[in-house]
C-alpha cells in the first residue's frame, strides 16, 4: 500500500513538472511573439506616421526642415 502510494505520488509529480514545463514553454513563445510584434511596430510607425510638410520660401522651408515632426519637405509655388 505504502509503495503504491509513493509510486503514485512520483507519477503525479512528473506529470506536474512536465506541465510545469509546457506552461513554460508556451510563456516563453508568448513573450517572443510580443516582442517581435512591437519591433514591427516600432519599424512601421515612422511610415504610417510620416508627416509631409510643405513650404513656400526658403525661411519657411528651412523652419519646415528643421522641424522633426516633418519628414518630407515639398516647395510649392503658393
Amino acid at each position: 500500500m505504502f509503495l503504491d502510494n509513493l509510486i503514485q505520488y512520483n507519477m503525479n509529480k512528473k506529470d506536474k513538472n512536465k506541465e510545469n514545463e509546457r506552461i513554460q514553454m508556451k510563456m516563453k513563445n508568448i513573450i517572443i511573439k510580443i516582442c517581435l510584434l512591437s519591433a514591427i511596430l516600432l519599424v512601421l510607425n515612422p511610415i504610417v506616421a510620416a508627416e509631409i510638410c510643405e513650404c513656400n520660401s526658403c525661411e519657411d522651408c528651412t523652419k519646415k526642415l528643421n522641424d522633426a515632426s516633418c519628414t518630407e519637405v515639398y516647395l510649392s509655388k503658393n
